[in-house]
């Protein structure tokens, strides 16, 4: 029979740190797991933007401007090429690519 401490050892650990990045409408989540790590860039409540880093993996993502000036600001700090940044369902579909890498 396994004690609590044995079971809660064997447990995937996931650290989840959340930090603004200057105004209420950008915020960064950085999620760790130990097969990985995904950084995801929020503009208010939306993924923009994501830094993948899991086994051979290594990329950032970038969605382009479907909203506003405010959250074309801060695509723009994070990619300022705009000819890199994808259409939303090439991003959508990477980003659950992402997840399912680190989870």
């Amino acid at each position: 029979m396994e004690t609590n401490a044995q079971q809660e050892s064997e447990k995937p650990k996931v650290k989840i740190k959340l930090e603004n990045l200057g105004t209420p409408n950008k915020n960064k989540v950085v999620i760790e797991t130990p097969k990985g790590s995904l950084v995801l860039f929020f503009s208010y409540q939306t993924i923009v933007s994501f830094n993948v880093n899991a086994e051979e993996e290594n990329h950032t993502e970038t969605i382009n401007n479907l909203w506003s000036n405010t959250t074309g600001k801060l695509l723009n700090e994070l990619c300022p090429d705009k000819s890199q940044r994808l259409e939303e369902a090439k991003f959508k579909e990477l980003l659950e690519m992402a997840f399912n890498l680190v989870f």
